[in-house]
């Protein structure tokens, strides 16, 4: 059940953040039930998307979780030995047809490090959620297995000086001072600076890629087009 309920809070959160995250300044979560009265349904153009891979059958599950948790309407797959179609609804933002496709496709391979050491992967990760600090601000929390959290939690303390760096395929996310303890096995990976929509946007398309678990092998989009006449 909690699972379910955090996929609507991103699924919602991505939809309508770009229009409406004025009313997230409120510092309550609650607020996102909220905004569902407010047009959070998805409205857009519906499309085809096609993505070329080596490993469809693997990799359509974690597609379709990610999927559900983007609120993407009426969705309908296909797949062959090396490709994955997508028709469905999009959210109705203005970069529809590139930020699905490329959020879908994303490989999701999450590192943990200090310095050169990796302490955690995405294997690691039992969850992870969109949440808001007490100033409303959003950030992408990480719950690490309890085997991980040990290891990161004690090379925190050995080392108060030091700071966890957050990887995303080979792209640095965040950087988090050791002066803070590892607690609960629980990790924020900060939404960086930006107007509030952004940080919103980016909180949500971390807690999409990496709730699901990383891709199997690379994707390629192939092609993006109107569902017209797609039945």
């Amino acid at each position: 059940m909690r699972l379910r309920d955090d996929q609507g809070r991103i699924a919602l959160a991505w939809r309508v953040v770009p229009i409406g995250f004025a009313l997230f300044l409120a510092a309550n979560v609650g607020a996102l039930a909220m905004l569902g009265y407010l047009g959070g349904r998805a409205g857009g153009s519906r499309l085809v998307i096609t993505w070329h891979t080596g490993c469809a059958a693997q990799t359509l599950p974690i597609m379709q979780q990610r999927a559900e948790s983007m609120g993407l309407g009426k969705p309908r797959w296909t797949t062959t030995s090396d490709q994955i179609s997508l028709v469905a609804t999009m959210p109705g933002l203005p970069d529809d047809a590139t930020a699905v496709p490329a959020l879908l496709g994303r490989s999701g391979q999450l590192r943990l490090r200090m310095g050169d050491q990796v302490l955690a992967t995405q294997a690691d990760l039992t969850a992870a959620s969109l949440e808001m600090d007490e100033a409303g601000m959003p950030y992408t929390q990480i719950v690490l297995s309890p085997e991980a959290g040990q290891k990161v939690a004690e090379a925190v303390d050995a080392n108060h000086k030091g700071e966890l760096v957050f990887d995303l395929d080979q792209e640095e996310l965040a950087r988090r001072p050791n002066t803070i303890a590892v607690e609960h096995d629980k990790l924020k990976i900060i939404a960086g600076v930006g107007k509030t929509r952004d940080r919103f946007r980016r909180a949500t398309d971390r807690a999409i890629i990496l709730g699901h678990g990383a891709l199997p092998c690379d994707l390629t989009l192939a092609s993006v087009s109107d569902a017209s006449g797609s039945r």
